[in-house]
């Protein structure tokens, strides 16, 4: 009898080392996200929870992946929109492996994420008024508000096309003497190339005038004495007062002795003239 004791108390004892040796820490096995999509404004911020299962699973914590960082950050599972228009998948995963990347073995959970777009709301140029002469051009600036404008791509038009012409680049060409036009600078955002009332934009009002031919040119000072390296500025008046050209042009008879620079006038050799 003695001897099936001690049988059955090694037996017990064997069962009880059994049965602990199969403990141990337990292996998180899935991970849920309170969301699996969402939709935000640029520089809106969410915080994604996630819960790993079992409860009781160890693990060291939850780690977080965006798959594009420069569209949509997340850090410790808040996410943050960058860009409008864009799109990032969201990771969170329990990194058993410690190698900071999901890994197919690991359990884990994604939340796709769009940003919405922003939405331009002005256009101001940089003239609301032009004169221009036949054939004479200028190129208006266009800016468009808020800088984060997801679509900033400006179109153009002219009221009048055979007055005044504008290209795509804001070029606007006066074509039509004693003539005007509106030229508007907008943005399609309903892609359909025409101005609609939802759209922001600015106007430039273009008179053509006509071309005075000039008839008379006078300087002032008539006549210059000056040492070497000396400089004297030359005052050039145009007859009639509302004439157009495009430039005055200088000229020296003797550059090598007496310099002209757009008015300005420099001695260069002693005794000369």
């Amino acid at each position: 009898m003695r001897n099936k004791s001690l049988l059955l108390t090694f037996a017990s004892l064997f069962a009880l080392v059994g049965c602990n040796s199969g403990g141990g820490e337990i292996t998180p096995k899935s991970i849920t996200l309170n969301v699996n999509s969402l939709t935000l404004d640029v520089n809106e911020e969410y915080t994604l929870k996630a819960t790993v299962t079992p409860e009781n699973a160890k693990y060291d914590g939850i780690s977080w992946k965006s798959s594009n960082q420069n569209y949509v950050s997340v850090n410790g599972g808040v996410v943050k929109a960058l860009v409008g228009d864009k799109q990032a998948t969201i990771t969170a995963y329990v990194d058993l492996n410690k190698n900071n990347a999901p890994d197919e073995n690991e359990p884990n959970a994604t939340c796709s994420v769009s940003v919405n777009p922003v939405i331009a709301t002005g256009v101001t140029l940089n003239k609301t008024e032009l004169t221009l002469t036949q054939n004479q051009e200028f190129t208006l600036v266009a800016t468009v508000t808020p800088s984060t404008a997801t679509y900033k791509v400006v179109s153009w038009t002219s009221s009048q096309e055979e007055n005044v012409a504008v290209d795509s680049n804001g070029v606007v060409k006066a074509l039509k003497e004693n003539s005007a036009s509106t030229i508007t600078a907008f943005v399609d955002l309903n892609k359909n190339n025409v101005l609609d009332e939802n759209e922001p934009n600015a106007t430039c009002e273009v008179t053509v005038k006509q071309n005075v031919i000039p008839t008379g040119l006078t300087l002032s000072p008539k006549s210059l004495t000056l040492d070497v390296d000396e400089e004297a500025t030359l005052v050039a008046s145009v007859t009639p007062i509302d004439a157009t050209y495009a430039t005055i042009t200088w000229v020296s008879s003797d550059p090598d002795n007496v310099s002209v620079n757009d008015g300005v006038v420099k001695g260069l050799v002693g005794e000369s003239t």
